[in-house]
Protein backbone atom coordinates (compact mmCIF):
# COMPACT_ATOMS: atom_id res chain seq x y z
CA UNK A 1 0.00 0.00 0.00
CA UNK A 2 1.12 2.98 -1.20
CA UNK A 3 0.77 6.91 0.53
CA UNK A 4 0.11 9.75 -2.43
CA UNK A 5 2.70 12.36 -1.73
CA UNK A 6 2.54 15.87 -3.02
CA UNK A 7 6.22 16.63 -4.05
CA UNK A 8 7.06 19.83 -2.43
CA UNK A 9 10.31 21.51 -2.42
CA UNK A 10 13.40 21.89 -0.06
CA UNK A 11 12.69 26.03 0.29
CA UNK A 12 9.73 28.34 1.28
CA UNK A 13 7.55 29.29 -1.40
CA UNK A 14 5.73 31.71 -0.02
CA UNK A 15 8.25 34.21 -1.79
CA UNK A 16 6.50 33.43 -5.38
CA UNK A 17 3.09 34.05 -3.73
CA UNK A 18 4.30 36.94 -1.75
CA UNK A 19 5.49 38.47 -4.78
CA UNK A 20 1.89 38.23 -6.65
CA UNK A 21 0.05 41.18 -7.30
CA UNK A 22 -3.50 41.03 -5.66
CA UNK A 23 -6.58 41.76 -7.60
CA UNK A 24 -10.13 41.98 -6.28
CA UNK A 25 -11.89 39.45 -4.63
CA UNK A 26 -12.83 36.20 -6.58
CA UNK A 27 -14.64 34.55 -4.44
CA UNK A 28 -18.49 33.53 -5.80
CA UNK A 29 -21.77 32.46 -3.89
CA UNK A 30 -23.47 29.91 -5.10
CA UNK A 31 -27.25 30.10 -5.03
CA UNK A 32 -28.08 26.59 -6.93
CA UNK A 33 -27.09 23.16 -6.81
CA UNK A 34 -27.11 22.73 -10.99
CA UNK A 35 -24.54 26.04 -10.71
CA UNK A 36 -22.57 24.68 -8.08
CA UNK A 37 -22.15 20.92 -10.58
CA UNK A 38 -21.20 23.32 -13.32
CA UNK A 39 -18.51 24.74 -11.35
CA UNK A 40 -17.30 21.69 -10.84
CA UNK A 41 -17.51 20.52 -14.14
CA UNK A 42 -15.75 23.34 -16.05
CA UNK A 43 -12.97 24.31 -13.36
CA UNK A 44 -9.84 21.77 -12.54
CA UNK A 45 -9.01 23.02 -9.03
CA UNK A 46 -12.00 24.33 -6.84
CA UNK A 47 -12.54 25.11 -2.91
CA UNK A 48 -15.90 24.46 -1.95
CA UNK A 49 -16.74 26.06 1.22
CA UNK A 50 -19.96 25.27 2.96
CA UNK A 51 -20.53 27.56 5.69
CA UNK A 52 -23.60 29.06 7.73
CA UNK A 53 -24.14 33.02 9.37
CA UNK A 54 -24.35 30.92 12.82
CA UNK A 55 -21.49 29.55 12.57
CA UNK A 56 -18.47 31.18 14.85
CA UNK A 57 -15.45 28.97 12.80
CA UNK A 58 -17.25 30.02 9.60
CA UNK A 59 -17.51 33.62 9.87
CA UNK A 60 -13.43 33.64 10.88
CA UNK A 61 -12.46 31.91 7.96
CA UNK A 62 -14.63 33.86 5.45
CA UNK A 63 -12.26 36.65 4.91
CA UNK A 64 -9.30 34.43 4.75
CA UNK A 65 -10.80 32.74 1.86
CA UNK A 66 -11.58 35.56 0.17
CA UNK A 67 -7.93 36.99 0.90
CA UNK A 68 -6.70 34.07 -0.50
CA UNK A 69 -8.56 34.41 -3.80
CA UNK A 70 -7.31 37.53 -4.49
CA UNK A 71 -4.10 36.71 -5.42
CA UNK A 72 -3.22 36.28 -8.77
CA UNK A 73 -0.99 33.28 -8.56
CA UNK A 74 -3.36 31.70 -7.48
CA UNK A 75 -6.66 32.70 -8.70
CA UNK A 76 -5.66 31.98 -12.01
CA UNK A 77 -5.20 28.11 -10.85
CA UNK A 78 -8.21 27.85 -7.88
CA UNK A 79 -12.27 28.87 -8.14
CA UNK A 80 -13.36 29.36 -4.85
CA UNK A 81 -16.62 28.62 -4.06
CA UNK A 82 -19.04 29.76 -0.65
CA UNK A 83 -21.93 28.22 -0.40
CA UNK A 84 -24.41 29.76 2.69
CA UNK A 85 -26.17 26.57 4.07
CA UNK A 86 -28.14 28.50 6.06
CA UNK A 87 -29.87 30.69 2.69
CA UNK A 88 -29.51 27.80 0.16
CA UNK A 89 -30.18 24.50 2.74
CA UNK A 90 -31.39 22.76 -0.42
CA UNK A 91 -28.01 22.75 -2.16
CA UNK A 92 -26.12 21.50 1.14
CA UNK A 93 -28.75 18.80 1.35
CA UNK A 94 -28.67 17.59 -2.50
CA UNK A 95 -24.57 17.43 -1.83
CA UNK A 96 -25.05 15.68 1.71
CA UNK A 97 -23.62 18.57 3.73
CA UNK A 98 -24.62 18.40 7.42
CA UNK A 99 -22.10 19.81 9.31
CA UNK A 100 -20.57 23.78 9.15
CA UNK A 101 -17.69 24.74 7.90
CA UNK A 102 -17.44 21.88 5.59
CA UNK A 103 -14.96 21.98 2.69
CA UNK A 104 -14.21 20.49 -0.26
CA UNK A 105 -11.35 20.51 -2.24
CA UNK A 106 -10.88 19.25 -6.23
CA UNK A 107 -7.33 19.19 -7.81
CA UNK A 108 -7.65 18.24 -11.56
CA UNK A 109 -11.35 17.17 -11.06
CA UNK A 110 -10.47 14.60 -8.29
CA UNK A 111 -11.56 15.35 -4.59
CA UNK A 112 -8.84 15.60 -2.17
CA UNK A 113 -8.98 14.93 1.45
CA UNK A 114 -7.30 17.85 2.80
CA UNK A 115 -7.88 20.14 5.67
CA UNK A 116 -7.37 23.58 4.71
CA UNK A 117 -5.19 25.99 7.31
CA UNK A 118 -6.87 28.74 8.91
CA UNK A 119 -4.52 31.16 8.21
CA UNK A 120 -3.68 32.99 4.81
CA UNK A 121 -0.04 32.21 4.64
CA UNK A 122 -0.17 28.64 5.18
CA UNK A 123 -3.35 28.47 2.74
CA UNK A 124 -1.71 30.17 0.14
CA UNK A 125 1.31 27.97 0.32
CA UNK A 126 -1.22 24.55 0.17
CA UNK A 127 -3.16 25.90 -3.02
CA UNK A 128 0.18 26.73 -4.72
CA UNK A 129 1.64 23.02 -3.70
CA UNK A 130 -1.46 21.16 -4.92
CA UNK A 131 -1.90 23.23 -7.97
CA UNK A 132 2.02 23.34 -8.97
CA UNK A 133 3.53 20.31 -7.51
CA UNK A 134 3.27 16.84 -8.75
CA UNK A 135 1.99 13.76 -6.82
CA UNK A 136 4.47 10.96 -6.32
CA UNK A 137 3.37 7.54 -4.56
CA UNK A 138 5.77 6.03 -2.28
CA UNK A 139 5.72 3.97 0.63
CA UNK A 140 6.93 5.29 3.64
CA UNK A 141 8.52 8.87 4.93
CA UNK A 142 11.66 6.92 4.75
CA UNK A 143 11.47 5.98 1.20
CA UNK A 144 10.72 9.54 0.58
CA UNK A 145 14.21 10.45 2.30
CA UNK A 146 15.92 7.82 0.70
CA UNK A 147 14.96 9.35 -2.60
CA UNK A 148 15.22 13.10 -1.72
CA UNK A 149 17.30 13.21 0.80
CA UNK A 150 15.13 15.25 3.20
CA UNK A 151 12.03 15.11 5.45
CA UNK A 152 9.38 17.34 3.99
CA UNK A 153 6.86 19.12 6.62
CA UNK A 154 4.00 17.86 3.90
CA UNK A 155 5.05 14.27 4.43
CA UNK A 156 5.09 14.22 8.39
CA UNK A 157 1.42 15.70 8.42
CA UNK A 158 0.10 12.11 6.95
CA UNK A 159 -3.76 13.28 6.95
CA UNK A 160 -2.89 16.49 4.41
CA UNK A 161 -0.84 14.43 1.87
CA UNK A 162 -3.64 11.47 1.36
CA UNK A 163 -5.44 11.60 -1.80
CA UNK A 164 -8.90 10.08 -1.65
CA UNK A 165 -10.09 8.84 -5.00
CA UNK A 166 -14.65 9.71 -5.81
CA UNK A 167 -14.80 5.66 -5.23
CA UNK A 168 -12.90 5.72 -1.75
CA UNK A 169 -15.22 8.94 -0.12
CA UNK A 170 -18.35 7.00 -1.17
CA UNK A 171 -17.61 3.90 0.07
CA UNK A 172 -16.45 5.34 3.21
CA UNK A 173 -19.90 7.77 3.49
CA UNK A 174 -21.66 4.13 2.67
CA UNK A 175 -20.22 2.62 5.85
Amino acid sequence: DSLNIIFCRKYPIYDNIGKSKKGKIKTIDVASAESYMEYLKNNDNVISYFHSDFCDECEHFLPILDEASRYKIINKKWVFLKIDCARNSHICMNIGVDQYPTSEVYVNKEVVNVELPDDLTPLLELLYKLSTEPVIKIKSKEDFFKKYGYYSPIVEIENLTRFETKEEKEEKAAQ
